[in-house]
């Protein structure tokens, strides 16, 4: 029995001091990220970083409550920590948005930050810090 599947894909996420300063302040839904303050300011001067896309993640319906949805983004997390290929920093995932379904509540659980004030068509772009600041 298949319980969950998921696929990933190399991706990049745009980033604006706004969003920075919402990271800063608490009102972004992920934290800031994990670099040292001599190379803060360098940092958050890109526009573009580096990230790992989930390009779709699903639970078999009889075992959504279970949590594991949840255990799979974290695992997916580590594994864009640990991979060697690419140096990510965040991950993204669209989350479908509809009128019958929606996935964005489920992602804010999992400290998913919207990059957007609205919807683009069907899907909610989203991004997570996988190198959160202590």
């Amino acid at each position: 029995t298949i319980v969950a599947i998921f696929a990933l894909a190399f991706d990049s996420v745009d980033i604006d001091s706004d969003d920075f300063d919402d990271m800063r302040i608490g009102a972004a839904g992920t934290d800031l990220p994990a670099v040292k303050e001599t190379f803060r300011e360098q940092f958050e001067q890109k526009y573009t970083y580096p990230a790992l896309e989930i390009a779709y993640l699903a639970i078999d319906k009889k075992f959504q409550s279970l949590h594991l949805g949840s255990a799979l983004v974290e695992e997916i997390a580590s594994m864009a920590r640990n991979q060697r290929y690419a140096g990510c920093v965040f991950l993204t995932v669209r989350a479908w948005h509809t009128s019958n379904y929606s996935a964005v509540g489920f992602y804010e659980k999992n400290q998913f930050a919207k990059l957007s004030p609205v919807p683009q068509m069907d899907v909610w772009p989203m991004y997570k810090t996988i190198w959160p600041k202590e």
